[in-house]
């Protein structure tokens, strides 16, 4: 990744505010995503515990690769399996997690 000087920056995109608008501009306009998290954020995911049917377990991962699918974002975890993000807090948020685990237990 390039990074550039204050200099180089204000001769390829204006100013900083200039560059700043331009962004925003795009993220209004559909054209920049924000990701969900980062690579290397602790992700949790509530998933249904093989070993017990009908019963659901929370799993903690470190996030090792983001992609965008049609239908939403998916995060990869250090084993190579994808988990779709279905909460941005159910995602990042160990408590919001915790949360969705007892209504799935609930639900059953």
């Amino acid at each position: 990744m390039r990074r550039y000087t204050v200099r180089e920056h204000r001769y390829e995109y204006g100013s900083p505010m200039e560059r700043l608008q331009e962004l925003e501009n795009k993220l209004e306009d559909g054209y920049l995503l924000e990701a969900p998290c980062k690579i290397g954020d602790t992700a949790y995911a509530v998933c249904e515990d093989l070993d017990v049917d009908g019963e659901f377990e929370l799993y903690e991962y470190e996030v090792k690769g983001i992609c965008l699918k049609k239908d939403g974002w998916c995060v990869l975890d250090d084993s190579g399996d994808l988990f779709e993000v279905l909460s941005e807090d159910a995602l990042l948020d160990r408590k919001a997690a915790e949360n969705l685990l007892l209504d799935r237990r609930m639900s059953v």
